[in-house]
């Protein structure tokens, strides 16, 4: 009976231990943990990294490269964005443009929103009311409808004359003509009280930029010959102010 209670040395060598079983489970469950981590690979400079660290930095570059092409393409302009037009276009990719010009007139948008908000603070209406984001937000709107306007009348022009049928050099162009509008509105506005004659001279300024701008870009980008580009500066300008006039109607009014 003892006999048969005691198991022989041999039958408890066969047997594996405890600690045998706990190890092998331990490294299974590290083999399958393991394979839910992300692959790792290697860049160039020999450093491994892992595709949610690579995804991670590549949301987080997108804004600080259109930032820096922003400003680049600002920089080609170079204070004279009728002569160096061609030049920041022909540099950037058709998305690009597209991105670019939305940023300049988001941007002039908000200068000139910022320009009727100092005018009305400083005039004798400020006095009386108080104004807030509310009341500002249809004035930023429609700056946005008038940049998106010239948009579509500079579309509408030069598609009669260039077979590119794509919206990315006109919201660029029309983005590039929202420069000097949003900083003579601003400009307005601060100094709008003390002479209006300055006013109408920021403007004037800004009007001819524009038109100049438009002629460089009929010439320049879409192949409009000279003759025809001519006429077809005023025919953008009043396709413009009569899409702003309906858009503003229907979204604003």
């Amino acid at each position: 009976m003892v006999g048969k209670r005691i198991r022989s040395e041999r039958q408890v060598g066969l047997e594996p231990s405890s600690t045998v079983v706990l190890a092998n489970r331990v490294a299974l469950a590290g083999a399958i943990i393991g394979s839910f981590q992300p692959s790792q690979t290697q860049n160039p400079a020999g450093r491994t990294t892992t595709s949610s660290r690579r995804e991670t930095s590549r949301a987080t570059s997108k804004p600080s490269r259109m930032k820096d092409t922003a400003v680049a393409t600002f920089d080609r302009l170079d204070y004279d964005p009728v002569s160096n037009l061609p030049r920041a276009y022909s540099s950037l990719s058709a998305p690009q443009a597209t991105q670019i010009g939305s940023l300049f007139a988001f941007i002039s948008a908000v200068l000139a929103t910022l320009g009727v908000f100092f005018l009305i603070e400083g005039s004798v209406i400020g006095s009386f009311t108080e104004l807030s984001l509310d009341d500002l937000l249809p004035f930023f709107f429609s700056f946005v409808i008038l940049f998106g306007s010239l948009s579509l009348s500079h579309f509408l022009v030069r598609s009669f004359f260039d077979r590119e049928l794509h919206f990315s050099p006109d919201i660029f162009v029309s983005g590039v003509c929202s420069i000097p509008f949003g900083i003579a509105a601003l400009m307005s506005g601060i100094v709008g009280l003390f002479s209006f004659s300055i006013v109408m001279v920021l403007m004037l300024i800004s009007f001819c930029y524009i038109m100049m701008i438009i002629y460089s870009s009929l010439t320049s980008i879409s192949g409009v010959p000279n003759k025809i580009a001519i006429p077809s500066v005023p025919l953008v300008v009043v396709g413009c102010a009569y899409l702003s006039k309906s858009f503003l109607f229907v979204f604003i009014i």
